[in-house]
């Protein structure tokens, strides 16, 4: 038996039909198992880049740490065998630590603004790298806003020129977006709360450039005194709230 006429044309799509129908299911399964190993090795590399992030951020605090109990040393109480040289040096320590901090932040956000343009980013990328890498730059600016907020006013002008300034400006900006890409993309609860947390840090640095020491009489700011202030040279432990 063989088709005559018009079952020939129905004799050919049938044929066409089941060709795509048994290759369509074919491409199904292999692309569900492609799929599951590019999600891993997407995954994978993900963990591995924010884990970099997250340990250079982490020699940055800790450099800053360094770098703030030397300089609250010197401002807070001149201890003996000080110098202007060495004054100079930690000033200069001072804004090489906050550009690369700056460097930083910039880099973290170009990152970040590269991956998130797949929307599935945090849906692959594992929670608690990102997780980790928000407390690291919380603490970091946790403790720029600590060391600035205690000095006093004249020695806050002298350590935080405007080169300083604008680098800690720019970098809170780029953490800003961060916050924001993380806030649009994002849905986990423990990935929002920590850059919650950072956004609230970095609103407290802006607000400790000029902040007045309570240690300090209104006369003795105004006379632009710089009396020593209490610096422990550590970071305040806190629970979710900054």
């Amino acid at each position: 038996m063989h088709p005559m006429g018009v079952s020939k044309a129905l004799a050919c799509a049938e044929v066409l039909i089941g060709l795509a129908v048994v290759g369509i299911m074919i491409a199904k399964v292999t692309s569900q198992r492609l799929s599951y190993h590019v999600s891993r090795l997407f995954g994978s590399d993900a963990q591995r880049r924010l884990e970099k992030i997250a340990a250079e951020f982490e020699t940055a605090q800790n450099r800053l740490a360094e770098i703030t109990i030397q300089l609250a040393s010197i401002y807070q109480g001149t201890p003996v065998g000080t110098s202007n040289g060495n004054k100079a040096l930690l000033l200069s320590n001072f804004r090489e630590v906050i550009g690369t901090l700056h460097a930083k932040c910039v880099g973290f956000r170009d990152y970040f603004s590269d991956e998130t343009a797949q929307s599935n980013y945090f849906r692959i990328a594992p929670v608690n790298a990102v997780v980790r890498v928000g407390d690291v730059v919380d603490k970091v600016f946790f403790r720029l806003s600590q060391f600035i907020i205690s000095l006093s006013p004249q020695s806050r002008t002298e350590i935080l020129d405007s080169h300083n300034r604008q680098r800690i400006s720019e970098a809170i900006d780029a953490q800003k977006q961060v916050c924001d890409m993380v806030r649009q993309y994002a849905t986990d609860g423990e990935i929002l709360a920590a850059f919650r947390r950072i956004e609230e840090t970095c609103k407290q640095v802006p607000a400790s450039y000029f902040a007045i020491p309570q240690e300090l009489q209104p006369d003795q700011v105004l006379q632009g005194t710089d009396e020593p202030q209490e610096f422990s040279g550590t970071d305040d432990e806190r629970g979710d709230s900054p």
